[in-house]
């Protein structure tokens, strides 16, 4: 929405009881900044926007905030540290910004405090942060296999949002408590064997300089499983856990655009080299399988951890026992359906991607067998 904006102004974010200043010029700086800075949930841009921005007026000065507050005590916060500094008062707005930050800084209580929903939380990240090394694997070592300045350049973009994604899921290990020296045990541990399959074979392609095969595990298969897995999960996850909603958002916007390149430049190259589609075909299919067995895994293990989250969600929403508000996903219901129902419509609904995202780029879908 802020493309092609012009904006001069200051970025704040609290650094003790300081405002942080970066002083920004430009076409898009915003859109920049909100990029480079989103793990920063309490940046606050000040500054004159001669441009079209669509943050509101305030008379000469344009105040935007980056990110939606934790809850109603965060937002409070937000908007008196925004009305401060943008006083003047930079001593002071820095000091309620960084109240504000800190709310939303860790995972919730109702996280934390719980042992069964802590350690799903820590299985689940830990699926994420395979997925985001071998993604990060894949698009920097697909850079020097592509044939084009175009496809190099979007691939290193693409390397810097994975290792923002690896970053940002790493940390929320952290935050659940894991320590640093016991992160890689606490990975090699959790991670699902079928998902480090996965991405195996993804890799060997990568290994082997075939740009197309690789582009198609990349950006096809595994974008379009993340893409889809994070949906789910920012839905799941909006009322209960808003900070780990929002994380997914962001990574879901980078998703959707990584899936884009793989459609618009892999269909050209696969009509020039179309004896390559057997092979990439039979790649699909062998991703498609270690996918849906990794679904199956975690979906199947998960009745208490699920029954508790919502016993608990139901507690946190409605003490009185009245209903919970419903979390409906592709037709389906997530705060009520069985853990095979949601294995169910997330394995269909990725399928179903695949299945268009393929057939635009001239392959064709090959089933896999159901684990």
């Amino acid at each position: 929405r802020c493309a092609g904006s012009a904006v001069e102004g200051r970025l704040f974010a609290a650094r003790g009881d300081q405002p942080v200043q970066f002083r920004l010029r430009g076409i898009g700086a915003a859109c920049l900044l909100q990029k480079r800075y989103q793990r920063h949930p309490g940046a606050l841009l000040v500054g004159r926007a001669p441009g079209k921005l669509p943050q509101k007026r305030f008379g000469p000065v344009r105040v935007a905030l980056l990110h939606v507050p934790a809850d109603q005590k965060a937002a409070d916060l937000y908007e008196e540290a925004r009305d401060l500094i943008r006083k003047g008062n930079h001593k002071k707005g820095a000091q309620l910004l960084k109240q504000a930050i800190d709310r939303g800084a860790t995972e919730p209580a109702l996280v934390l405090e719980n042992p069964i929903l802590r350690d799903e939380a820590i299985g689940t990240t830990v699926q994420l942060v395979v997925g985001e090394r071998a993604a990060l694997a894949a698009s920097s070592g697909l850079i020097n296999a592509a044939p084009d300045a175009a496809s190099k350049t979007f691939l290193a973009t693409q390397t810097l949002d994975e290792a923002r994604h690896v970053e940002i899921f790493t940390q929320r290990l952290f935050d659940l408590g894991v320590k640093h020296d016991e992160l890689e045990s606490t990975i090699a541990r959790h991670a699902n064997p079928h998902l480090v399959r996965f991405a195996e074979i993804l890799l060997e392609k990568v290994d082997k300089k075939d740009f197309v095969a690789g582009v198609v595990g990349q950006n096809i298969v595994l974008e379009g499983l993340a893409f889809s897995t994070f949906e789910m999960m920012q839905t799941a996850n909006r009322d209960t856990n808003p900070k780990f909603a929002r994380t997914l958002s962001g990574t879901i916007a980078d998703e959707r655009r990584h899936v884009g390149f793989g459609e618009n430049r892999i269909g050209s190259l696969i009509r020039e080299q179309p004896e390559k589609k057997p092979e990439i075909e039979r790649m699909q299919k062998d991703m498609a399988y270690h996918m849906l067995a990794t679904f199956a895994d975690r979906f199947r293990g998960q009745a208490a951890a699920l029954q508790e989250a919502r016993r608990v969600a139901q507690q946190q929403a409605n003490p009185a026992g009245t209903a919970a508000r419903s979390h409906v996903w592709h037709g389906t219901d997530l705060s009520n359906a069985d853990p095979r129902e949601m294995e169910a419509v997330l394995a269909e609904t990725v399928l179903k991607e695949f299945k268009t995202r393929l057939a635009r780029i001239g392959l064709e879908y090959q089933s896999p067998e159901r684990p």
